[in-house]
This record gives C-alpha cells, sequence and structure tokens, in this order.
C-alpha cells in the first residue's frame, strides 16, 4: 500500500511539474513570434515615412494642378503622379511585407497552440485513468487498509486534487482550442488582405506603367510644341461641347417620341449592371485627378477595359445615339435611354454593334472597348484603353457608383 501511495504522489508531482509547461507560454514559439513583431514594427517605421512623402507629393500634384494649363504644367503634373504612385508601389509592397510576416507568426503560434492540445489531451487521458484505478478502491477499503486516520484523510484528499486538475485541464483545453479558432480565423483574414494588396500593388504598378506611357504620348501628339498643345486643347474643349449637346439634343428628341408611343411610363428608379466584366476604376466622377479638370470635369467613371473588350447595356433600354467614327481624333460613343429619366453613355468605343432607336436589354452586348492611343474611335488626349461611362438623370451627370448594382 506504501508503495501505491508513494507512485501516486509521484505521479501527482510529476503531472504539476507538467502542467506548468503545458499550460505555460511557449518559450521557443514566443521569442520566435517576439522577433517577427520587431520586424513588423521596423517596417510599420518605415511605411510612416513613406507616407508623409506620399502626402508631400500630393501637395505638389494640387499646386501644379492649379497653375496655368501649358505643356510643360501638364508634364510637370504627370511627373508628380508619377512619383506619387512609386510611393504608394512602395507602401502597399511594405504592407504585404507585413502581413506576410504576420501570416508566419501566425503559423508559428497556431502550431504550438495544436502541440499544446495534443499534450493537454494526453495529461486529460492520464488524470481520467488514474481516476479510474482509484475508483477501484472504496472509501471503506482505502479506511481499513490505511494504517491511520491521516493516512485515509490524505488518500482521499489526493484523489479530489486529481479531480480538480482534471476540471483544470479540461478548461484550459477548451479555451486552448477557441484560442485556435480564432488564430486560424485572423490567419484565413490575413491571407485574403494579403491577396488584395496584391491586386492592388498589381493594379497601381499598371497605373504607374499608364502614366508614363501618356508622358510619351503627349510628348509625341505635340511634338514637344506649346503652339500645338494650346491647339489641341482647343480642338479638345470644342470636342466635348460638341458632344453634350450632341448628346442632349438626341436624348431629347428620342424621349419625346417614346412619351408620344407611351413607352417608359415607370418613373421608378434605375438600377444599373457594369457595363464590363472588369470593375477596376482608372478616374471618378469630378475625379480632382483628372488631367483635363482645368478644361471640363470629368462626368463619369473610366473602368479599366483592355483594347476590344465586349461592352454591355447596363440596363434595358432605347439607343439614343450611336456615333461611329472613322479615326483616331474622332470620339466613339453610345448613348442608351432608359425608364425613370435614365441614360446611360459608353465612350470610346472601337466598334459599335447597335442602331440607333433599337431596344436593347440589360447584359447585351452593344459595342466593345476602346481607348488606345491612336486608334479609331478614341479620341484625342486618351489615357490607354478604358470605358468611359456616364449615368444621367434627366440630362444631368450623376455618379454612376449611386446606381450600379454591386454584384
Amino acid at each position: 500500500m506504501h508503495r501505491r501511495l508513494f507512485s501516486f504522489l509521484k505521479f501527482l508531482l510529476t503531472s504539476a511539474f507538467v502542467i506548468s509547461i503545458l499550460f505555460g507560454p511557449t518559450t521557443q514559439a514566443v521569442t520566435t513570434v517576439e522577433e517577427i513583431n520587431e520586424q513588423i514594427k521596423g517596417i510599420k517605421s518605415q511605411r510612416e515615412i513613406l507616407d508623409k512623402k506620399i502626402e508631400e507629393q500630393q501637395k505638389k500634384i494640387q499646386q501644379t494642378r492649379g497653375q496655368t494649363t501649358t505643356l510643360q504644367n501638364q508634364i510637370s503634373l504627370i511627373d508628380n503622379r508619377v512619383a506619387k504612385i512609386e510611393l504608394d508601389v512602395q507602401s502597399i509592397k511594405k504592407q504585404i511585407e507585413v502581413l506576410n510576416l504576420e501570416i508566419e507568426a501566425l503559423g508559428l503560434t497556431i502550431k504550438a497552440t495544436q502541440s499544446k492540445i495534443e499534450k493537454q489531451k494526453g495529461l486529460i487521458i492520464e488524470f481520467i485513468r488514474l481516476l479510474h484505478r482509484e475508483d477501484q478502491d472504496n472509501y471503506l477499503e482505502i479506511l481499513i487498509l490505511n494504517s491511520s486516520f491521516s493516512e485515509f484523510f490524505g488518500r482521499v484528499k489526493n484523489i479530489a486534487s486529481i479531480t480538480g486538475e482534471l476540471d483544470r485541464a479540461l478548461n484550459t483545453l477548451s479555451q486552448t482550442k477557441t484560442d485556435l479558432v480564432l488564430q486560424q480565423s485572423k490567419l484565413h483574414e490575413n491571407k485574403n488582405s494579403l491577396e488584395s494588396l496584391n491586386v492592388g500593388l498589381a493594379a497601381e504598378q499598371e497605373r504607374l506603367q499608364g502614366e508614363i506611357g501618356n508622358r510619351l504620348d503627349l510628348l509625341a501628339e505635340t511634338r514637344s510644341s506649346e503652339f500645338r498643345y494650346q491647339q489641341l486643347l482647343t480642338e479638345l474643349r470644342a470636342q466635348y461641347h460638341a458632344v453634350e449637346d450632341e448628346i442632349r439634343t438626341f436624348e431629347t428628341r428620342l424621349r419625346e417620341e417614346l412619351k408620344s408611343k407611351d413607352i417608359f411610363k415607370d418613373t421608378g428608379e434605375v438600377a444599373l449592371s457594369w457595363p464590363t466584366d472588369g470593375r477596376y476604376i482608372t478616374a471618378y466622377f469630378y475625379d480632382p485627378d483628372y488631367p483635363f479638370r482645368n478644361i471640363f470635369e470629368h462626368n463619369a467613371i473610366d473602368v479599366r477595359a483592355s483594347q476590344g473588350s465586349p461592352v454591355y447595356a447596363a440596363a434595358s433600354g432605347y439607343v439614343g445615339r450611336a456615333k461611329r467614327c472613322t479615326s483616331s481624333s474622332c470620339y466613339s460613343f453610345i448613348m442608351i435611354i432608359h425608364s425613370g429619366g435614365v441614360s446611360t453613355v459608353y465612350g470610346h468605343l472601337s466598334r459599335i454593334d447597335v442602331t440607333e432607336e433599337q431596344f436593347v436589354t440589360r447584359g447585351q452586348i452593344i459595342g466593345y472597348s476602346g481607348g488606345t492611343p491612336g486608334t479609331i474611335g478614341a479620341g484625342p488626349f486618351v489615357t490607354g484603353p478604358h470605358i468611359h461611362f456616364e449615368t444621367r438623370v434627366n440630362g444631368i451627370p450623376v455618379n454612376p457608383l449611386d446606381y450600379l448594382l454591386d454584384l
């Protein structure tokens, strides 16, 4: 009996030591995670410096934008935007570094937590086995077999201690599993954020190349001549006003015809579908960074679309205008009239597949995208392949993002 009691006490002491290891921090993993956290801290400090530089560069852009519209100022504006985008790219790369390190740290923490859970399970099994063995003797047998009441009470106390340790081990195991679920959820969230950042990085790098291309195209189109630049701006301004007048005239005329035929009686709000497969916006409605804002406001959103991509009707309606072109200086577009006083315009088209007064349905292909400098229908001073998408209500341009379905 003394041998059994000695073995029992030895097990308790051993268990207490094991518990202190299992329920305490994992030293090796924590040290590694702490090292990673130090790296993260350093990278975040670098990002703070980049953010200040980005802010300074944005101020330069605003200052240049407010100056007289000259070729030199336009080149300076592009150069400042290029510098800012380069800083934006560096900043995103730092964010990606931080996320990769956080993912690495979480991976180590999860691995340590999983190991801890397995050890806790093993300890709990040992507690249960010990309790089962002790339960084989009833309290009367324990009292008879022990030489004194003090040994009896000590034995009972030890059984109660095992029960308490088992209860604590079960609670700790439950909490550790909860921690594991939270860690895995955070890991999944970080991986999704990383994927989004990588997409954003690719887009910024593409935008950077676009701005560099804009500079080269501008110099080539103007032949570095201020006189030629001002001449082209005059042509651009005249074309803008001509297109605006054309859209208003054709929309008014066709709406009157549709009204006389009792079509489009419903004046409810119209929800629009995206006109392209992609949704990356390169210029926003009344965008402050629009390069020709001194000439006219950007009354649309520009959606990136490679040359020759399909363009879809944003909603069912009638084609009010289908402007076809035979030169690159001409601006090719489609205007569709919808119910509720809404109309949509699709610009820089390389091809038009509908005719005026034709009824089209939501999602129907109406043409193909353009916008590459020098291609038919692109118009002057284009910045690369995209779709210029306008939304108008009672003839007045509104922000398309307020009407587009987020699907």
